[in-house]
């Protein structure tokens, strides 16, 4: 490409097959395949958006030069006459009055008004409610508040309209930003691989239906030779916990596009957009001053746009490559059991992470480092379907790692006498990390024959839920009656980043209670074992002892009535029933009924996540 070429390249439109083939490589990024529930878009093809009853995408509009164009776009594959009889969605547009400054209000409408003639349909403009009396500008976290705020604001929207694809116009500008912003905080690795061309929805966990959430897949329980599908409806032992999934998931199509580009489209298109003045003003947000620092040309060449999108895309195909051979990793793992009822992982491992064949002293280190990043990678999978936090952190599991596996503690390790090596060698019974106990067990289960040869024969892993400490607080949701006459469940509550459960509060006569949703408690146990019938008794330390042994049992969610005198705040409450395990007291049966979903995982391709195994 020649030096005019590409200066030409940096100010000519977008044209609606760039934009279509920036839209497929980001539909393709997803991984979304043909026969999983959604197809996959091919070229010219429907994008098949089962969920949504109306095939709509969602398009989150600001007003700026960056939304417009991709509004602009949206129209343009609609009037494209080679797609048009092939594509059947529709667009909804969402627009934000932040209120953060004077005149946000009109600006929303203005822009509104543009979006409705460009296409055709009528925005729903979103105001972000700020507490009363703060002028959001003089927040010292302004920026990272606004975008909490507007993402929420535009999932629940989203939720209500069934939209589980939102569009975004962050373009390769940002991506230049982003990636300075990272170096400028201290980032390093895989944390500078900047923005992914799709994602989950960000600021939204927590939110049903709106983060990694919003419907269920039927669980199939293992029972003497036969399956069966239960429902996740609970309410007696034979109920079933659901597994979470759905979601909405963010698409930058225009990614790969300089601003520079998306401001020919709207010139070449006569598409008007609006200009927040302080987006140019250095002196308010990082980004600010990150954006006028790239725009002035005085930084190092290391430090310039070319230089920093060349870092991210290197820094995220490095990435891919360490999570495919971490994914096969994980496909050869044998996971022998994951129980829902209790979030408990039993699973074999490799014995070691660096090959044993002999490779040049000039390569250890390459190995060692590589080996490192793809234990990590490994062990962060298996610890997601266990941790109850939102976030697990590569940068604390570099100790599991070589915990689990010592070969991977350098050449100290590896050039050690007989002894060392031996001593290294001996691993703790029970650690935690990231919210999971790890717990070495020796293996009374065989391997299978289909098992990877290079998997551990004498030990497996059992990962559960780590315990909570005595002085911590304990996760707690207070439930309020439901209404005077409760005939449906309530809002389905995240608890514990684990499950999702929702519950109808029947306590309206002769008094009301709220009910609690919190972690099952030595003192409960024996009270609530007495509230069971004789045969259900034995029933429940059966169970118990099947799918929360020992201590995992205080990880479990129980349901319990706050009674008469017992704080809001303080009050345990009475354990009415195990949800997880379909246990009620007897006196309770008809009345408490619940709804509940174990946090939507990834269990890997070719393990039938439409049909988890429960044992």
């Amino acid at each position: 490409m020649t030096l005019r070429t590409s200066i030409l390249n940096l100010y000519t439109k977008i044209s609606v097959s760039e934009f279509y083939d920036a839209l497929l490589k980001s539909w393709q990024a997803r991984g979304v395949e043909s026969g999983s529930g959604q197809q996959q878009l091919g070229k010219y093809a429907e994008p098949r958006i089962l969920s949504n009853t109306d095939g709509s995408l969602g398009l989150a509009l600001s007003g700026g030069v960056d939304s417009m164009a991709l509004a602009t776009l949206c129209r343009g594959l609609q009037c494209d006459t080679r797609l048009k009889t092939q594509f059947k969605f529709s667009f909804e547009a969402f627009i934000v009055d932040h209120k953060a400054r004077n005149g946000s209000s009109e600006e929303a409408h203005l822009v509104s008004t543009r979006v409705f003639k460009l296409l055709r349909v009528k925005p729903t403009i979103i105001t972000l409610q700020w507490p009363s009396g703060l002028q959001p500008s003089t927040l010292p976290n302004f920026e990272s508040e606004a975008r909490r705020l507007r993402y929420q604001a535009i999932g629940r929207a989203c939720r209500n309209r069934r939209i589980q694809y939102l569009l975004v116009a962050h373009h390769e500008d940002d991506q230049a930003e982003t990636v300075l912003l990272r170096l400028a905080n201290g980032h390093r690795g895989i944390g500078l691989q900047g923005m992914k061309a799709t994602a989950e929805i960000p600021e939204c966990w927590g939110m049903y239906g709106v983060s990694q959430s919003g419907t269920s897949i039927p669980v199939t329980k293992k029972k003497s030779g036969q399956q069966q599908t239960d429902s996740a409806i609970a309410g007696n032992e034979s109920c079933m916990v659901g597994l979470a999934d759905g979601g909405i998931t963010i698409h930058r199509p225009l990614l790969h596009f300089p601003k520079s580009r998306l401001k020919m489209t709207c010139s070449a298109m006569g598409t008007q957009w609006v200009e927040d003045e302080t987006n140019y003003d250095p002196t308010i947000t990082p980004r600010n001053a990150v954006r006028y620092l790239l725009s002035s040309n005085r930084l190092p060449l290391l430090l310039r746009k070319p230089s920093l999108l060349s870092l991210a895309q290197h820094t995220q195909e490095k990435l891919k490559e360490l999570e495919t051979a971490a994914n096969r990793l994980f496909q050869n793992c044998d996971i022998i059991a994951f129980d829902l009822r209790s979030g408990r992982l039993l699973v074999r491992l490799p014995v070691q992470m660096i090959s044993s064949k002999p490779f040049p002293d000039m390569h250890r280190d390459r190995h060692l480092i590589r080996g490192q990043n793809e234990a990590g990678l490994l062990l962060r999978k298996l610890t997601e379907l266990i941790s109850p936090q939102e976030i697990v952190s590569m940068q604390k599991l570099k100790s599991v790692a070589q915990t689990i596996f010592p070969d991977l503690k350098g050449p100290s390790y590896h050039d050690g006498d007989s002894a060392s090596i031996q001593a290294d060698s001996v691993l703790p019974a029970s650690f935690t990390a990231c919210g999971v106990q790890f717990r070495r067990l020796e293996s009374a289960i065989a391997s299978s024959p289909q098992t990877w040869s290079h998997l551990d024969p004498s030990y497996i892993w059992e990962l559960t839920r780590q315990p909570y400490f005595a002085s911590s607080t304990l996760p707690t949701i207070h439930i309020p009656p439901t209404s005077p006459s409760p005939t449906h469940l309530g809002t389905f509550h995240l608890w514990d980043g684990r499950y999702w459960i929702r519950l109808l509060n029947p306590t309206v006569h002769p008094h009301t209670h709220n009910l609690l949703i919190r972690p099952l408690q030595p003192s409960d146990l024996e009270p609530f074992r007495l509230s069971l019938s004789p045969a259900r008794r034995l029933a429940l330390i059966k169970l118990l002892k099947e799918a929360a042994p020992g201590k995992v049992r205080w990880t479990l969610p129980a349901i319990a009535l706050l009674e008469d005198g017992e704080g809001a705040g303080t009050g345990r409450g009475r354990v009415l029933a195990l949800p997880t395990l379909g246990f009620v007291a007897a006196d309770w049966e008809e009345e408490v009924k619940w709804e509940i979903q174990y946090k939507k995982v990834d269990l890997g391709r070719g393990r039938e996540e439409g049909r988890v195994v429960v044992r």
